[in-house]
């Protein structure tokens, strides 16, 4: 499976040839791989503003009919309505585990480090299995504008997608993603794509809002 669709857009946010990821990420410093697990972390101990829950158990034939429930608390108070800004759904398709094919094996640098797992294992690695893949985006690659409306206390609504499942191996997984889009801020040090909440389900199941 290829992203044919997305391609251009991932290879535009991609920071130079080295893995880096982007975590409530501001200005243009890219967040390296040491950092990851503890960015996440912060992340996953705040308090989330609202709630996903994910129906990956309806497939007719070979077409998946994937459900997204976007939910907000309620209150009296209202105190539970999220701010006026810019706000995107994405859904992503990621395969659990997957291995080059011809042509795309996978490049080492540490073929001749004797200190490293990878050492005398090639270059390319013909063999490599790489793990947690994305392999296709849902809806507008950099996700999906959600109305306000639909951001107030007690409010929900269902997204729905469909993926042909055609050819695709059975250990895909989708996480879905609320965040606030803003990246046409001319101060760089204010840019911000700052995630709200994320859920994740496995192909054939459904999780429910937690």
């Amino acid at each position: 499976m290829h992203l044919e669709k997305s391609l251009p857009n991932i290879r535009e946010l991609l920071n130079g040839s080295f893995p880096c990821g982007r975590v409530d990420r501001l200005g243009d410093k890219p967040i390296y791989r040491n950092l990851w697990a503890q960015t996440a972390t912060q992340r996953f101990e705040n308090e989330a503003l609202c709630g996903l829950a994910l129906d990956a158990s309806h497939i007719e034939g070979n077409v998946l009919n994937l459900k997204v429930d976007l939910g907000i608390g309620a209150s009296e108070l209202d105190e539970w309505d999220l701010p006026e800004d810019v706000y995107k759904l994405q859904v992503l398709v990621i395969e659990k585990e997957q291995s080059g094919e011809e042509g795309h094996w996978q490049v080492s640098a540490y073929n001749e480090f004797a200190a490293s797992p990878f050492y005398q294992r090639g270059n390319p690695i013909k063999d490599y299995v790489h793990r947690n893949v994305l392999v296709d985006i849902l809806g507008e690659p950099t996700g999906d504008i959600v109305d306000i409306k639909n951001l107030s206390s007690g409010s929900k609504v269902s997204y729905n997608y469909q993926m042909d499942l055609s050819g695709c191996d059975s250990d895909l997984r989708f996480v879905a993603m609320v965040y606030i889009h803003n990246p046409s801020t001319a101060d760089p040090t204010t840019r911000r794509n700052i995630v709200l909440n994320s859920q994740f389900v496995v192909l054939g199941s459904l999780q429910p809002f937690d």
